[in-house]
């Protein structure tokens, strides 16, 4: 497992059934970049879900996961708390320190949190994560269906 570097902030399109990334800048994230085979990778080898929490003040807030299958969730554990309090400098803000304030009342100066973000995904550690069970729910749903259909797509 990989310190997390490339984490991109998601909206969930409940309606649709979509997974929508917000503005992808980086070359990093394009189309045959590390996005499209950190998803390649999770549906060859199937995925599962965890939870874990992290500690904000006083607070437990519970992290639901989907990564690709015999993900070592506890150890992963770290990171989100390191990123929930602002401590893992990576490539771009994710708004993930943020949403985990946001979800306990505390509102940031600075928001780096897109509005509408509502999972997070790990390029290089093929994991996902959200901080409701409705959306682990739906992600988990709209993962099964693009892996019905992935090995009919070009990768």
């Amino acid at each position: 497992m990989k310190a997390p570097w490339l984490i991109h902030p998601c909206k969930l399109d409940k309606e649709k059934g979509d997974l929508c990334y917000h503005n992808m800048c980086s070359p990093e994230y394009e189309e045959y970049g590390l996005q499209n085979k950190s998803m390649y990778r999770l549906m060859i080898t199937g995925f599962c879900q965890g939870i874990t929490t992290v500690n904000i003040t006083d607070k437990k807030i519970t992290i639901y996961m989907i990564a690709a299958e015999g993900f070592y969730f506890d150890g992963y554990q770290e990171y989100l708390q390191m990123l929930s309090e602002s401590r893992l400098p990576l490539k771009e803000a994710s708004g993930f320190d943020d949403a985990i304030r946001e979800s306990i009342g505390i509102q940031s100066l600075f928001p780096t949190c897109l509005p509408d973000t509502d999972v997070w995904f790990d390029f290089e550690n093929d994991i996902l994560w959200t901080l409701t069970k409705d959306n682990i729910k739906h992600l988990y749903l709209i993962l099964e269906e693009l892996k019905k259909v992935w090995p009919k797509r070009d990768t």
